[in-house]
């Protein structure tokens, strides 16, 4: 019997070829001068704003794309994570309503210091039929980073970090785009007049 999959959840996968102890030496100067956020991360250090252009450059040469409709200009909101033993990203997604595709970008990834859980944006519906839990096998799917790893996923995307069971650093850095049209947009509705 054919199996037809439908709507597939897409995340894509490549290894981009920075300099990694370059970027560790600029993430660590980073972290020293810019006070750590609390959002999605358990412990560890989450530090926003971070601006290193050779990762934006391959960031954006590695965006998928079509010819038509163009992508059009790219805005980046960034952010350093650090992990230490323990520390891990509670189930979180960047959805905001106008945030095209998220990422990140592993720079230190030592053995067992944590993998990225993907959920499937169905699953509630799965517990609620029958057929869920006798044809779904699993509700998320588990990635297994790697140094110079780049993923990309929808902002909707459910998703969590592991801890971190060693006792060095795990190193990733984060982020959404964000096209500058949907920011148009956006601009567009807020000048609109309140009644």
């Amino acid at each position: 019997m054919k199996n037809i999959q439908l709507f597939p959840t897409t995340v894509w996968e490549t290894y981009l070829n920075l300099d990694l102890d370059e970027l560790r030496r600029e993430i660590y100067n980073f972290s020293k001068a810019t006070p750590s956020k609390n959002l999605s991360n358990i412990g560890g250090y989450q530090g926003h704003c971070f601006d290193y252009k050779p990762l934006i450059d391959a960031i954006k040469y590695n965006v998928p794309c079509y010819e038509d409709p163009e992508l059009g200009d790219l805005f980046f909101s960034t952010w350093v994570n650090i992990n230490k033993r323990g520390n891990s990203n509670k189930r979180h997604t960047h959805s905001t309503g106008i945030t095209f595709l998220s990422g990140v970008y592993y720079v230190t990834v030592p053995k067992n210091s944590g993998n990225i859980v993907f959920f499937d944006p169905k699953s509630m519906l799965f517990e609620t039929t029958p057929d869920g839990d006798y044809y779904r096998r699993s509700h998320s799917e588990v990635c297994e980073p790697k140094e110079n790893m780049l993923l990309l996923f929808p902002s909707w995307l459910e998703h969590e970090v592991e801890p971190n069971n060693t006792d060095e650093d795990r190193i990733s850095i984060s982020f959404n785009l964000i096209r500058k049209n949907d920011l148009d947009n956006l601009q567009h509705v807020y000048s609109f007049e309140t009644m």
